[in-house]
């Protein structure tokens, strides 16, 4: 999803995120993370992150930079 923000190098950006989501369908606790992602699944192949924890909350400068964690 864009922000619309548009970034240039060497500006300096921060990010602050609150609040929790569930990345699964059925609502169970364990799903429900915060931007940290769930600490239990940090080798999830699943995860954009190589040995990011699911569910974190990622950037992305463009639409070809690579994945960043915030």
């Amino acid at each position: 999803v864009s922000t619309g923000i548009t970034v240039k190098i060497g500006d300096r950006i921060t990010f602050s995120a609150s609040g929790t989501w569930c990345y699964c369908a059925c609502n169970a606790p364990e799903c429900t993370v915060t931007a940290n992602g769930n600490p239990n699944t940090a080798n999830n192949p699943e995860s954009l992150i190589v040995n990011a924890p699911l569910g974190l909350l990622i950037g992305r400068v463009g639409t070809a930079g690579s994945y960043f964690a915030i």
